[in-house]
């Protein structure tokens, strides 16, 4: 049996990309927010956690391509992650976060827990020392572990890290890439928040606090701690894992040729490609090997190009996207990006 039907054996028969990554790898839960329109926040990771966008939160611009701006009032994204946070010991969680400065205290980036009792949050302003805090409890607000910094975080883009290091009882909190606080006496890590039932951007467990006003972008979990250069490269929107890049054409072009050809990068761990393309952002979006929608046109190839079968129409804009393979025995897929371009709006005679 050759590698292209043993993937498609297993990926059938796990009804989906959703194979654990390896410690060590990239993230285990990844939601660039890049969507642009709808209210699915995809993730971009091998577990495929797909996010439900809540209360209208705006598409925008961000950091790192595109983002949501949330209204501080009913703004908020839903994961349904609650095995992955009972697994994690040593972890990561990185965010890019655009906070107004206004709405109040106790807002929060993000809050995964199960209500009062089993959560952890961040929170850009805390109400005690008006300082951007992370917080993780199995009891109650009374006893938490706190990693508190200096001051609050500051509006405009910033990056926020939070690593918790089991082994050696460490969360340690980072700004813009720089360690900002640490608790060396840390108790509490996910795994103890048992079964959670909510995990959310921009939403807080407590429902006296206000929902978070600002934007957010590239939102990770990894399953092991991040060095402070790993966390600088998540900042430059690397250490992805295998995901596909430098797309061809570029993303956005116009006046493309009718004939072109589609290439890209390969993801560091890559073997094979599929490669969905269509007129619709949302099929392109949304598809999958078990649910192609009519846009799967490659599927486990081994080049990292695509020749279009047919000619492209005259001023149409296509949307393709390019789900990286990674080799035996684990089969891992990294989502892609979903890339456009415009072919040009005549040809001229030969």
């Amino acid at each position: 049996m050759c590698k292209k039907t043993i993937y498609l054996t297993l990926t059938l028969s796990l009804l989906g990309p959703c194979l654990a990554n390896a410690a060590g790898q990239g993230p285990i839960g990844w939601w660039k927010l890049d969507e642009t329109s709808g209210t699915t926040a995809a993730d971009s990771s091998p577990s495929g956690n797909h996010g439900a966008v809540m209360g209208g939160a705006q598409w925008t611009p961000g950091q790192i391509g595109g983002a949501l701006q949330c209204d501080g009032v009913d703004d908020y994204v839903d994961l349904p992650i609650s095995p992955l946070i009972g697994s994690l010991g040593d972890c990561t969680v990185a965010i890019w976060a655009n906070w107004s400065g206004a709405g109040g205290d106790w807002q929060r980036i993000w809050d995964i827990g199960t209500g009062q009792t089993f959560n952890m949050f961040l929170t850009p302003n805390n109400g005690n020392t008006s300082a951007l805090r992370f917080a993780i409890t199995i009891s109650s607000y009374n006893d938490e572990d706190q990693t508190t910094a200096a001051q609050a975080l500051p509006t405009g883009w910033h990056h926020v890290a939070v690593t918790m290091d089991a082994t050696n009882a460490i969360h340690e909190l980072y700004i813009d890439g720089q360690s900002a606080a640490t608790n060396t006496s840390a108790r509490y890590f996910p795994r103890d928040l048992g079964q959670t039932t909510q995990h959310w951007l921009a939403r807080s467990e407590y429902s006296a606090d206000p929902y978070f006003n600002g934007g957010l972008d590239d939102f990770r979990i990894y399953d092991h701690v991040l060095t402070a250069d790993e966390i600088a490269a998540v900042m430059a929107g690397k250490l992805g894992g295998g995901t596909a890049g430098d797309p061809s054409p570029a993303d956005g072009a116009t006046d493309v040729l009718r004939e072109t050809n589609l290439s890209w990068a390969p993801g560091e761990t890559a073997e094979m490609h599929d490669v969905y393309l269509g007129t619709v952002f949302e099929d392109v979006n949304a598809a999958e090997i078990t649910n192609p929608l009519n846009v799967l046109v490659g599927q486990s190839q081994d080049a990292n190009t695509y020749d279009p079968t047919e000619r492209l129409e005259l001023g149409q804009t296509y949307y393709w996207r390019v789900d990286e393979v990674n080799a035996a025995p684990d089969y891992t897929v990294f989502r892609g990006d979903v890339w456009s371009f415009t072919v040009e709006p005549y040809a001229l005679p030969i």
